[in-house]
């Protein structure tokens, strides 16, 4: 079987727990929607605090 990775966008804020947005299987699809997110953040959302990460499935 072949192990495929997708990148999961969060929002991560150190006073609340982490809320998981979006995944893709591109990480350059990823990091553009991070780039997006951090340019017109979601209310009450510190634009710093978006990520993405890779995620390996098995």
């Amino acid at each position: 079987m072949n192990d495929q990775l997708i990148y999961v966008v969060y929002y991560a804020d150190r006073l609340a727990p982490i809320e998981l947005l979006k995944a893709f299987s591109s990480r350059r699809r990823a990091a553009e929607y991070v780039a997006m997110l951090q340019n017109a953040p979601y209310p009450d959302h510190e634009a710093a605090n978006y990520h993405y990460h890779a995620v390996q499935l098995n």
